[in-house]
């Protein structure tokens, strides 16, 4: 194994990016803090017992990785600040845990995914094992050099890392198990579905976007007639096209979900106008498995792609009704993340990255295809391999 992946708390670190700068008045109190080898649930879960506030009264923008060191903000209404003694208490509560940068006041509270995205800062650490000469350095170091280029040129593929997936893919495979037999998960009087298994679903879909993204990739099939386009990764506002021959299409998504909101799968409509496809604003998605589910056109290339993962996961009405049940509904996914203010450069041995992601795409994977074909056991040793049926 060449390099290491977080063996010190100081080799990874992450910073939530806000989408713009908020209005710094209101009725919305802001904490930016700083936690270390802790969860965003266990800060969560923290204030919540200490407070005696339930976890609807604390909003986030994300969930961010326990190992490391993580920077990223929490709000709370007044109202609420009010009835555990003000933001002394909450911050001195927090503070119990972590590290508070800055505390401000705004008009919105933060919400999942709306957030600009994330920086991180990497070390991975040369193991000095095996031992190699300077040469045999200076050729691996060229060759991630080369895989950090391609990187930057085309992105990478926006897959999920195994975090959604479990030890040995149990989520998955528990989900593929309601699946086949959904009748036995059914609530015997009427009650709610427990969360986990709605977990265990969304890693049912979340590995075979997988599936499908890698086999485009690995068929070189970047962009396909008939493709669905989106203008961003940030899934706030999106918009939507349909390429054909250097051309997008562009259709109103959102009344799209309203006019077929009753259909298992619908196609593009209402469009209203087109204009020459530029790969630097649109970007190819592919499925992600639920009901009421996007599809490409009928006859077009991209279609055939999406019948055949409807065919291998064996998606069927069976299946639909279970994500009916669930409430999962079907979504598309970017196939590649682009990588802002990628710089990078080597201390010794050891490969330092300075990078953004949009939110919702994984630090981790981008580390799989910076170590493409150098190192399968550091991959594998480091759990950076690529989740896969």
């Amino acid at each position: 194994m060449l390099y290491q992946f977080k063996s010190k708390a100081e080799d990874f670190l992450v910073e939530e990016l806000l989408p713009q700068a908020p209005k710094w008045e209101g009725d919305v109190f802001y904490v930016f803090f700083e936690k270390k080898n802790l969860t965003t649930i266990e800060v969560l879960e923290h204030l919540g017992a200490k407070l005696k506030i339930s976890r609807e009264d604390l909003w986030i923008a994300g969930l961010k990785d326990k190992v490391g060191i993580t920077r990223q903000r929490i709000s709370v209404y007044k109202s609420i600040l009010q009835r555990i003694g003000g933001e002394v208490i909450f911050c001195a509560c927090l503070e119990e845990i972590c590290k508070i940068l800055k505390t401000t006041w705004s008009d919105h509270p933060l919400r999942i995914a709306n957030n600009a995205g994330n920086r991180f800062v990497v070390r991975l650490r040369s193991t000095g094992l095996p031992r190699l000469t300077g040469s045999q350095w200076q050729e691996i170091k060229n060759q991630i050099s080369a895989n950090i280029e391609k990187v930057k040129e085309r992105g990478f593929p926006n897959c999920f890392w195994s975090q959604r997936f479990g030890k040995r893919n149990k989520n998955f495979l528990e989900a593929k198990k309601i699946m086949e037999s959904w009748i036995s998960w059914f609530p015997q009087s009427g009650g709610q579905y427990p969360y986990h298994l709605k977990f265990m679903l969304q890693a049912y879909a979340s590995m075979y976007f997988n599936e499908y993204v890698m086999y485009r990739r690995e068929k070189s099939q970047l962009l396909l007639w008939g493709d669905i386009l989106v203008d961003r990764f940030h899934p706030v506002e999106v918009k939507t096209a349909v390429y054909e021959n250097q051309e997008v299409h562009l259709f109103d998504y959102l009344r799209c979900k309203r006019d077929f909101w009753n259909q298992s799968f619908f196609e593009p409509h209402h469009f209203n106008g087109s204009e020459s496809y530029d790969p630097k604003k649109r970007f190819p998605t592919g499925p992600m498995l639920g009901n009421n589910l996007l599809l490409a056109p009928q006859g077009s290339k991209a279609r055939v792609r999406d019948d055949l993962l409807l065919e291998l996961a064996e998606f069927n009405e069976q299946a639909i009704e279970v994500c009916k049940l669930y409430q999962l509904r079907g979504v598309r996914r970017a196939l590649r993340v682009k990588v802002g203010d990628f710089a990078y450069s080597f201390e010794g041995n050891d490969l330092l990255l300075n990078f953004s992601l949009p939110t919702g795409s994984y630090a981790t994977v981008l580390l799989a295809f910076v170590l493409e074909g150098i190192d399968g056991k550091t991959l594998r040793e480091n759990r950076l391999e690529i989740p896969r049926i």
